[in-house]
C-alpha cells in the first residue's frame, strides 16, 4: 500500500490480502500527471474536478460528477485545475486479485477483453460504492470483492455490443518503449532525433505517430515531465535552482517560464501555495 512517485509511473506494491488500493485527492494547485500506463486496472472516480483527461488518443473534459475506467497498459494523462473538488483513485492488482476472483477470464468468457469495456463508466453510484467498499477497513474481504463484482456486472451491461464505446489507443508497445526510455532520461538533455533513434524512426514518422497516439507533441510531452518531477521536487523542499537543475533545464529564466505556462502559476508561488495548503 506504499506510494512511491516518480515523474512518470505510480508505483504501487499491493499486499497478499489487499490487492488493491485507493487514494483520495484534492486539488489545491493546477496538477498534471504526464502520459504513462501501469498494468493495474484503475478507476478514476471525479466529484466536481476540473480539468481534462487523455485515455489513449480520446480527450475527456472534466466537471460534475464523472467516472472513468483505464484498462491495464492504457496510455493515459491528466491536467487538473486548482479546483475544490475531490478525486478518488482506485487500483486493482489483477495478479493479486486472481487469487479470489479472475476478472479478466469473468470479462472474457462475456465475449471481450478488458481493453473492451467502456471507459466512460455509466453507473456514478456503483463507483462510489465500490471506493467506499475498498477504503474501509471495517468492511469485510467478500464484501469488498462483491463491491469489485458488481462494478464490472455493470461495466460488462455497459459495454454491450451495440453499445461499446473502447477507448482508441494506438495498439503499439513502442509508445511504452519510448515512455520508459524518457522516465529513465528526462534529467538529461534530449532531442526528438535521439527519441526516434530508439524506436528505429525517423523523425517526422516518430513525431506524427506520437501525436497521434498522445494527442501532444514529444517535446510537450518531455516538458510535462520535466515540470511534473519539478513540482515533485519543490513540495519536498527543494529549491527552484535545486528543482531546475535536477529535471534537465539549462537556463533557470526558461524553466521558470515553462513552468507558468504549464502550471499557471511561477515556482515560487507554486511553492507558497503547497506550504499554505498544507497547514
Amino acid at each position: 500500500m506504499n506510494k512511491l512517485v516518480t515523474a512518470l509511473k505510480e508505483h504501487k506494491e499491493f499486499t497478499k490480502n489487499n490487492p488493491w488500493s485507493v487514494i483520495i485527492s484534492t486539488f489545491p494547485n493546477n496538477e498534471i500527471v504526464p502520459a504513462h500506463y501501469a498494468e493495474t486496472i484503475e478507476i478514476l472516480l471525479f466529484c466536481e474536478v476540473e480539468g481534462e483527461i487523455h485515455i489513449g488518443t480520446n480527450r475527456l473534459e472534466l466537471h460534475g460528477h464523472q467516472a472513468v475506467y483505464i484498462a491495464p497498459n492504457v496510455v493515459h494523462s491528466i491536467h487538473y485545475k486548482k479546483n475544490n473538488g475531490r478525486l478518488s483513485n482506485m487500483k486493482l492488482e489483477l495478479k493479486g486479485l486472481k487469487e479470489y476472483i479472475d476478472i479478466e477470464n469473468i470479462v472474457h468468457s462475456s465475449g471481450c477483453s478488458l481493453s473492451d469495456l467502456n471507459y466512460l463508466v455509466s453507473d456514478y453510484e456503483i463507483c462510489c460504492n465500490l471506493s467506499a467498499a475498498l477504503s474501509d477497513d471495517t468492511v469485510s474481504l467478500a464484501d469488498k470483492l462483491l463491491a469489485i463484482l458488481s462494478f464490472f456486472k455493470a461495466q460488462l451491461a455497459a459495454s454491450a455490443p451495440g453499445s461499446r464505446i473502447p477507448v482508441k489507443t494506438s495498439g503499439d508497445l513502442q509508445l511504452h518503449r519510448i515512455i520508459d526510455w524518457t522516465e529513465a532520461n528526462f534529467s538529461k538533455k534530449i532531442t526528438v532525433d535521439e527519441a526516434a533513434q530508439i524506436l528505429g524512426y525517423n523523425k517526422y514518422y516518430f513525431c506524427s505517430k506520437f501525436k497521434k497516439a498522445t494527442g501532444i507533441t514529444y517535446l510537450n510531452y518531455v516538458n510535462t515531465v520535466r515540470i511534473s518531477h519539478a513540482c515533485n521536487l519543490l513540495k519536498n523542499g527543494c529549491t527552484i535552482n535545486e528543482a531546475c537543475d535536477a529535471c534537465g533545464f539549462e537556463n533557470l529564466s526558461y524553466f521558470i517560464q515553462l513552468f507558468k505556462k504549464i502550471m499557471g502559476t511561477t515556482p515560487r508561488k507554486y511553492c507558497l501555495q503547497c506550504r499554505e495548503s498544507s497547514l
